[in-house]
């Protein structure tokens, strides 16, 4: 009789520490013998709780919502992955984009509670609760009375938190009641102080709120930690409002010091979880110097509306900033020195191109109220990002993605073979690892292209020994090898726009140009026609030798795309003459009005950076040098010009003695260039490192220079670079209410932007000494 067979045992997959920022999952229990780990939270459920479910209505039985726990002794990183694709799509995909320092710190600020709380967890939440509220130490702040009345009292007003009873923030007059003189001639300087009656509790508001989390969730993780009899979440909205308080007094003292600064209009979509209509905000930020190094700050959140005329939406917008900005510090315009925005082409038919119409009608605005000297900018990676992403979408989505499913499929198989060690063919070839499947951003599909390329005869020969059905047809090789060809080219060009001081905005269009002109060479697109040749184009109906772009600007020959197509390598030369008549003008006509597409689109957005990229009466072209080794070469006589230029903004900070030995300075700097090998070797060595910062640039010679620095350092104000950009959590959906979203900016949403920044505007504050 045979033997029955045995069961195989099951596989122990034991929990990696990795796993923790990987998958966004947390540590809860653990054996208290061994120490192993027993049970593991999902932070996604802890933190924001599940999101809506598009289907809720087809269900018959309601989705749960309930904590995600895993329980020991196995822990297997596909049931992660299953349950954050199912119940946490949009912010699974956001935490992905990440970095891992990012992933690291992103739920720091949310308790990982066990999934039934013991006996000494709730006597640890007593006593913590009782510290909370008996320590009796309290955080005071000194606001100006337009900090309280304007941006807090009107502009981020909410009817619904007037709550008396508060016992947990009180707003206090710091007028002396008995100095009649004091309350009528107070300019509102620190007219208004500010308590907080438990600095453990706000802090910890402050912290969640600066993760996403909605008042009402807070105020459930908080409610053990507060005094009996206040209301509800009260208290949440309290701490916001004094948060942002202290925020915009700090960034008030911030602005005052500094002689010039910049600002930044940015649209994001905030559409919450389940939305599929776009939720679009101006993100408006500074860039200052200050504390030795270039900072940037949010300052408010403005909502645009897809319809309307861009103008008037940004006359009401304007108003609104105005206000605000008053408030922080009422010499804002006198200071301003820059504005910048990203261009978006105005043929572009989505709300993007709305958000960026009315950014730069607002820029305008903005410059009408400044001094001269005025600089407004546009930076067009985002344009240049949506054309060529509109080049690899036309690759990636056409036939209902059919090309993309290639990819997919090929990218899961291969997977497949290298972890069951039946790759022999890849491993021959040093090819141990498979990347992940990208997304459709083209700039990490262009790195996946190049990894396909690279690895392509060992995949082609294991497909060939496995007779494997998921092998690509050759066209979709060819169309691989196009996409890397013009994806490679536009990552140069994009690298370049990235490079912030080292290129001036003025060369924008220039870069841009380069990028056509390199494309167009590569595939042999013939213009910009002129008019006769475009009339005789549009004449020949698609039937003679040419192949024209929807405007008859461009036009390429068949034996050009041709050439191009074999011409990427001889493999590609043999895949093309290998292909039926249908598939050859099948590829040619695709390739040939994908690239046409794209350098119409790259013309064009050329000539809107030239007509809108900058303000008319400065620019960027001329702008002041703001870098050692430029500033050293600087003549004397012009660096009095330039100081000249900027006297009217300079006389608000700078006292007549401090301009005096800021162009000391830059004398002495001149002459150490000259007279000191070793600060000619740092300024050398500046030169040749393009991609520094501003303050790294300085950072050797500011203690020597240190007037010179700063008042550069206000200059330099002028140019975003790719580190200015907000945290990508910031820009992640907000759960706020329609109640919040009476004015035209949203308490919930500045609440967790201000409170974003609290930890890092204070640090300066203390460092500053203020």
């Amino acid at each position: 009789m045979a033997s029955p067979t045995r069961k195989r045992a099951k596989r122990i997959v034991p929990f990696l520490d990795a796993h923790e920022y990987l998958y966004g999952v947390r540590v809860v229990e653990r054996d208290p013998a061994s120490h192993e780990v027993t049970s593991v939270l999902c932070m996604f459920c802890a933190a924001f709780g599940r999101e809506d479910d598009p289907c809720a209505s087809s269900r018959r039985r309601a989705r749960t919502q309930k904590t995600k726990y895993w329980s020991g002794p196995t822990f297997r990183t596909d049931n992660y992955k299953s349950h954050l694709t199912m119940q946490h799509p949009v912010r699974w995909r956001e935490y992905q984009d990440l970095l891992q320092e990012q992933k690291q710190t992103y739920f720091g600020a949310v308790q990982a509670l066990p999934k039934s709380g013991s006996a000494a967890t709730a006597q640890s939440v007593q006593v913590e609760s009782e510290s909370v509220v008996d320590d009796g130490q309290v955080l005071t702040f000194l606001l100006d009375r337009e900090v309280v009345v304007v941006a807090l009292g009107n502009v981020l007003f909410r009817a619904e938190d007037a709550v008396e009873g508060d016992t947990i923030a009180v707003f206090e007059s710091t007028l002396d009641p008995s100095d009649t003189e004091d309350q009528q001639r107070s300019d509102g300087t620190a007219e208004v102080r500010v308590v907080v009656r438990s600095v453990r509790l706000f802090h910890r508001v402050v912290d969640l709120l600066a993760v996403g989390l909605s008042f009402s969730q807070i105020a459930e993780i908080c409610q053990p930690l507060v005094t009996p009899g206040i209301r509800a979440y009260a208290f949440v909205t309290s701490m916001a409002r004094v948060a942002i308080g202290a925020n915009l007094q700090a960034l008030s003292r911030i602005l005052q010091q500094s002689w010039a600064f910049s600002l930044s209009l940015h649209g994001v979509d905030r559409r919450r979880s389940g939305e599929t209509e776009p939720s679009m905000f101006l993100d408006v930020c500074v860039r200052v110097y200050c504390s030795s190094s270039i900072r940037m700050f949010h300052v408010l959140a403005l909502p645009v509306e897809s319809g309307g005329d861009p103008k008037t939406v940004s006359e009401i917008l304007f108003e609104t900033l105005a206000k605000f900005l008053l408030s922080v510090h009422k010499r804002w315009s006198q200071k301003v020195i820059s504005c910048s925005t990203e261009l978006i082409r105005l043929d572009d038919s989505s709300i993007n191109s709305v958000v960026s119409a009315v950014a730069s009608s607002l820029a305008q605005k903005v410059e009408q109220q400044a001094l001269p000297g005025f600089v407004r900018i546009s930076n067009v990676q985002t344009s240049l990002d949506a054309l060529v992403q509109r080049f690899f979408d036309a690759f990636l989505l056409a036939d209902d993605a059919e090309w993309h499913s290639h990819l997919t499929r090929l990218l899961a198989y291969l997977q497949r073979q290298v972890n069951v060690g039946n790759a022999e063919e890849l491993h021959a070839a040093s090819v141990t690892s498979c990347p992940c499947v990208p997304g459709t951003r083209w700039w990490k599909l262009t790195d996946v292209a190049r990894w396909f390329d690279n690895a392509r005869v060992p995949i082609q020969r294991l497909l060939a020994r496995r007779n494997a059905s998921v092998a690509p047809p050759a066209i979709w090789w060819l169309e691989l090898k196009v996409i890397l060809v013009v994806g490679s080219t536009a990552l140069k060009t994009r690298a370049g726009l990235r490079e912030g001081y080292a290129s001036l905005f003025s060369q924008q269009p220039q870069r841009i140009s380069m990028l056509r002109l390199a494309l167009a060479g590569d595939v042999g697109v013939e213009g910009p026609l002129p008019g006769y040749q475009r009339a005789a184009l549009r004449d020949q109906s698609g039937s003679g030798e040419m192949i024209g772009s929807n405007d008859g600007m461009f036009a390429v020959k068949p034996h050009s795309i041709v050439t191009f197509v074999r011409g990427t390598g001889s493999w590609a030369a043999e895949l093309f003459d290998n292909l039926n008549v249908h598939e050859r003008q099948k590829i040619i006509i695709v390739v040939a009005d994908k690239i046409l597409d794209l350098v119409q689109g790259l013309h064009g957005l050329a000539e809107d950076v030239e007509e809108r990229g900058s303000s008319s009466n400065t620019s960027l072209s001329s702008f002041p040098p703001v870098l050692p080794h430029q500033v050293s070469l600087l003549h004397p006589v012009d660096f009095q010009e330039i100081i000249r230029m900027y006297r009217p903004r300079l006389a608000k900070t700078f006292s007549s003695d401090r301009l005096a030995l800021v162009e000391t300075q830059h004398s002495e700097l001149r002459t150490a260039a000259t007279g000191e090998p070793a600060v000619r070797q740092l300024l050398d060595t500046s030169a040749e490192n393009l991609a520094s910062s501003f303050d790294q640039f300085w950072e050797a010679l500011r203690p020597r220079w240190n007037m010179l620095v700063e008042f550069c350092g206000g200059l330099a104000t002028v140019f975003p670079t790719a580190s200015d950009s907000i945290s990508n959590a910031s820009t992640a959906p907000l759960p706020f209410t329609t109640g919040s979203q009476s004015k035209l900016a949203g308490f919930s949403l500045e609440s967790r932007l201000q409170c974003q920044q609290f930890a890092a505007l204070h640090a300066l504050h203390v460092d500053a000494g203020w």
